[in-house]
């Protein structure tokens, strides 16, 4: 349905841009007057309605204020990671450092991370898409990286008396059953956010995992490529 929904859509826009356009009248013959130009339609000629479908598909598509904020991710960042041993909460975190890159992308409907760095003294590379989902009003959010085969989603909301967004989902655990995900993203201003990422495995109580300082860089994103997998 979503896809014939799509379709009827780009047909639609397609075959109005094509009636929008201005019509010549075809050459005369020789010997014959030429035509005379059709008189263009009144100014107050009544318009078909559009069809509520399309005019749905088409106001859900567009850009919101929820979008407009996106451009503050925008830019490279440098984050400071640490990572918690859920076995052994009191435990001291191991650090390591990282790259962000954010870039819009679709005339700022969604943000486009690429994330190079390390985790747990091995290589480690991620890539995700963060959006607003204008029909759900939900923040939702993909992630995949270079240590799983798994593609996380999660979704949430934005609190901006806080200025946090609180994304939840779940994913398969290998060991049976599965695990949640809770994040919680804090804008401290315009040139740091915090991250903090929580779970919770089957029959046990949630801890936190992870927590990453994003600092903005003066790199320039062209300094940081996307990265190609």
């Amino acid at each position: 349905m979503m896809k014939r929904s799509i379709s009827f859509l780009a047909v639609a826009l397609m075959a109005g841009s094509a009636l929008a356009q201005d019509h010549k009248p075809a050459p005369a013959k020789a010997g014959q007057p030429p035509a005379t130009p059709a008189k263009p339609a009144k100014p107050d000629a009544a318009q078909p309605p559009m069809d509520p479908m399309m005019e749905a598909w088409m106001k859900a598509g567009q850009p919101g204020p929820e979008h407009a904020r996106f451009k503050m991710m925008e830019g490279t960042w440098d984050c400071a990671v640490k990572m918690y041993d859920p076995s052994n909460p009191s435990a001291e975190p191991q650090e390591s450092k990282a790259v962000m890159v954010n870039r819009l992308v679709l005339d700022g409907r969604f943000i486009h991370h690429d994330y190079k760095g390390d985790m747990m003294g091995m290589p480690f590379v991620g890539a995700g898409t963060f959006g607003f989902n204008n029909v759900s009003k939900k923040y939702e959010v993909t992630w995949t990286d270079s240590m799983s085969t798994c593609i996380m989603f999660t979704t949430g909301t934005y609190d901006e008396a806080t200025k946090t967004y609180t994304m939840t989902g779940e994913i398969d655990n290998p060991m049976g059953g599965k695990s949640k995900m809770r994040e919680l993203i804090k804008i401290v201003d315009n040139n740091k956010h915090i991250m903090e990422m929580f779970s919770t495995d089957p029959g046990k109580e949630e801890c936190r995992c992870m927590v990453i300082t994003y600092t903005r860089s003066t790199k320039p994103m062209s300094s940081v490529p996307a990265d190609k997998h």
